[in-house]
């Protein structure tokens, strides 16, 4: 691992896009057949409660790194149990990358091709390291910016607030732990770092509550936005309303279906959670054998597999897989040293 170290406003940049993970492939249908004044008290319940986890999270740096290290049967099922959750991950980022690519910009091309392809591209960057990882997330981050803005700006006329309505009070609609779970469950892949590589430790948790407050501030905003144009009924008929909302970007009466180009939001934020997961999943395995070399290429010849074998993936598995590698983290951090 690059031993250079990590400044708290890069991996808070960096910590922004891992909670955007699934955002725009898996969680925008959470929001289905919803109406505003659930939307809006799902997004504040998960925001409220992921204080919890968040604390979890922060407490949990160098405890990790320091039980991780140690030798022993039980460890070792440990990181077994953390790899497999973790690829199941980067299956799943990978997987629903590639099918909105397919649906969107290449209808004839073979979704399989297009994941391998996209899994070389992390494979690449995971090599690199973390530190490398970290500053292409924080460059990107300036485009998905241009993007955020482009969406927002020259999509202003086509508001309508009627669509907004009916305002109902509904309790049994509210649903937050879907939402919860899938936003901070990534970052925990970040307890890899040792807290000593991180520049001012203390300014990275101030940090991090801010990109966490402004996430999903941002999440609300993106998803009121998105019915106040579409209305909720089509909102919850469409297979991507984000992309839906970009096809009436018209900038100018010049640059007209920006759909295709604008994906690049949904491809940096899994870029960024494909090449982390892959990377946490290398430092783990020449963490447990020897063999470092052999169980790289075991691991990618797994992954090879099951992207190849893989035709359809349920949401509900990979809620599960990341609650369950919450609850290893904390676990691991809780351990006595």
């Amino acid at each position: 691992m690059n031993k250079d170290k990590y400044t708290p406003i890069e991996l808070s940049i960096f910590s922004f896009l891992l909670m955007n993970s699934f955002t725009s492939t898996i969680l925008i249908k959470e929001f289905h057949n919803m109406n505003t004044v659930s939307i809006i008290l799902s997004i504040i319940c998960a925001f409220l409660i992921g204080f919890i986890f968040l604390k979890i999270y922060i407490n949990s740096f160098n405890k990790f790194n320091i039980n991780i290290n140690k030798n022993g049967l039980f460890t070792f099922v440990l990181k077994i149990f953390l790899i497999i959750c973790s690829i199941i991950i980067l299956l799943y980022s990978t997987f629903n990358l590639s099918l909105i690519i397919k649906d969107i910009i290449l209808p004839n091309m073979n979704q399989k091709i297009i994941s391998i392809t996209f899994l070389c591209i992390c494979y690449i960057l995971a090599i690199k390291g973390i530190k490398s990882i970290t500053i292409a997330s924080n460059l990107m981050f300036m485009v998905y910016i241009v993007v955020v803005l482009i969406t927002f700006f020259f999509n202003l006329f086509n508001i309508n607030p009627i669509n907004l309505l009916p305002i109902k009070f509904n309790l049994e609609n509210i649903s937050f732990y879907k939402i919860l779970i899938l936003t901070i469950s990534p970052l925990f892949m970040l307890l890899i770092i040792p807290k000593e590589d991180i520049n001012n430790f203390q300014k990275y948790k101030k940090y991090l509550y801010i990109s966490y407050t402004l996430f999903y501030s941002y999440l609300l905003v993106k998803i009121l936005f998105i019915v106040s144009i579409l209305g909720i009924k089509y909102f919850s008929l469409v297979a991507y309303p984000e992309i839906d909302v970009l096809k009436m970007i018209n900038i100018f009466n010049f640059f007209e279906r920006l759909e295709e180009i604008l994906i690049i939001n949904t491809f940096i934020q899994n870029l960024i959670t494909s090449s982390l997961s892959l990377n946490y999943i290398y430092n783990l395995s020449k963490s447990s054998l020897k063999s470092n070399k052999w169980m790289i290429r075991i691991i990618n010849a797994i992954i090879l597999l099951l992207i190849i074998k893989i035709d359809v993936l349920s949401d509900n598995l990979l809620v599960i897989t990341a609650t369950i590698f919450i609850i290893l983290n904390t676990f691991i951090s809780l351990k006595k040293t």
